[in-house]
């Protein structure tokens, strides 16, 4: 029960971390559409659908890989060097691929804005870096160090990217400010994996095993990335920069689902990876029982009540034109991003196998159905059907994970408590589309009020048991 309350309260710290910067960039949403030419966002969103991209690929997948193999691993030589060699390679990966890789993008897929393209080179540079530096603090499971400087950048990136846009300095300001915020906070997470390990010189020896791990996800994070971002590129390609400044909205406001999400997709691998190497099977399946469950609990109800509220959250938070044009993605793409939590999941079984070509496969298929469909989808149906095509991709790779997991993994899942949670939340739904808001009052009142139907139908219907209620008891009382 000690060991889940830890794991419960390391969750609650990285959600709080996530949760600021969910905020954070609800708050650059009208900083950046209210006064300002909805091109300017546009042109933002795309460079930093790039920046989570680019790094992804560019380090062949090696940060990731200190997750899988540093959790366990008791030996501190061994860990310098592994750390020291994949940061080495991903530096100099990235030092050469950069600005290359950051005209091709300002040239093509934003806008074209002379004097951001060197920018976004050392932007680039800088990211893979600071990839590298948070995989050592989540394989190290370094969660309140991770959580510290993570919010620190996030305000900071507030204050100077907001502060830029407001005082006139435009997407150039903005951009300096973001590059001299990562910078700082790339810097102290270096100084702190000094603290812990020193520095050393590294000598590759373990790379063929990293890379041999590491490379298939690189064509996973692809095709990944083609069926969650590059929609954003088509769009624009297809319909005008000005319609991703439609689309991204919606985006922001579903990505609070990923308040569930995140704390579990951060903490599992490097956790379950330690006891799956320890041959402890048993706390495994309890991982993913109470993961699967909890996280639907709480990402179908957020799916009904942000659907229901899509109009009014918009109108307040951007303008009523980009309200008009891009309520009606938020029920797709909220019904995506949530089938996409289970997937990101259940797929931490083919990770404790190291099965990472099997995940790049998939995504390789889920992506060319995703792209095949938006060269079709975007021109008929405008915005909706890149919703709708990515909602389609996300089903395909959920069905095809489950399918193959299930033949060497066995996961808990109980069914009826996903049924109770769908009918709990439709209840919700009616109730909070029942009020209506026009205000930011009134849309407080209905959050409420959709929250308290929703546990009320929650509880009556049984859905924990007595050992789980102890243990929010438990959770309470420390």
């Amino acid at each position: 029960m000690s060991e889940t309350l830890s794991f419960i309260k390391r969750m609650g710290l990285v959600g709080l971390t996530y949760i600021v910067n969910l905020l954070i960039g609800i708050i650059l949403i009208p900083v950046f559409t209210k006064g300002q030419p909805l091109e300017y966002y546009g042109v933002w969103v795309q460079v930093n659908v790039s920046l989570s991209l680019v790094p992804a690929l560019t380090c062949l997948g090696l940060p990731y890989t200190l997750v899988r193999y540093l959790p366990g691993e008791k030996d501190p030589e061994r860990i310098r060097e592994s750390f020291y060699s994949i940061l080495a390679l991903a530096f100099l990966l990235n030092l050469v691929s950069s600005p290359i890789i950051a005209y091709l993008i300002i040239r093509y897929a934003a806008g074209n804005v002379a004097g951001l393209a060197p920018l976004l080179a050392v932007l680039l540079l800088i990211q893979a870096v600071y990839s590298v530096g948070v995989a050592y603090l989540r394989a190290m499971q370094k969660v309140r160090v991770y959580s510290m400087l993570m919010i620190i950048q996030n305000i900071l990136m507030a204050m100077g990217v907001g502060g830029a846009v407001i005082y006139g300095y435009g997407l150039m300001g903005a951009m300096m400010a973001l590059l001299t915020v990562n910078a700082l906070i790339t810097m102290a997470i270096l100084y702190r994996v000094i603290l812990d390990v020193g520095v050393k010189i590294p000598s590759f020896s373990y790379l063929r095993e990293h890379i041999a791990f590491g490379l298939p996800t690189i064509f996973g994070n692809f095709s990944d990335w083609i069926v969650s971002s590059s929609d954003r590129y088509l769009i624009g390609y297809f319909l005008g920069v000005i319609y991703v400044g439609y689309y991204n909205p919606a985006y922001s406001i579903v990505s609070v689902i990923n308040i569930f999400l995140w704390p579990l997709i951060f903490l599992l691998p490097a956790r379950l990876s330690e006891l799956y190497d320890g041959g402890d099977m048993v706390r495994i399946k309890n991982y993913f029982r109470y993961s699967l469950k909890y996280y639907l609990l709480l990402a179908i109800p957020s799916i009904f009540g942000l659907s229901a509220l899509s109009g009014p959250l918009l109108t307040i938070l951007s303008t009523p034109e980009i309200a008009e044009n891009a309520w009606s993605v938020v029920p797709l793409v909220g019904a995506g991003v949530g089938i996409y939590g289970v997937y990101a999941i259940i797929s931490q079984a083919f990770v404790l196998e190291k099965k990472t070509s099997f995940i790049a496969r998939l995504w390789m298929v889920a992506a060319t159905v995703n792209f095949a469909l938006n060269l079709v989808a975007i021109p008929c149906l405008g915005i909706n059907g890149a919703a709708l095509t990515t909602l389609i991709a996300y089903i395909l790779a959920l069905a095809v994970t489950v399918r193959y997991a299930l033949k060497f993994f066995t996961i808990p899942f109980k069914l009826s408590d996903v049924l109770k949670s769908i009918l709990s939340g439709a209840v919700m739904y009616l109730v909070v589309s029942g009020i209506n808001p026009s205000g930011m009052v009134e849309l407080l009142f209905s959050v409420a009020a959709g929250a308290a139907v929703y546990i009320a139908l929650i509880f009556l219907l049984g859905t924990f048991d007595g050992e789980e209620i102890e243990m929010f008891r438990s959770l309470l009382r420390s």
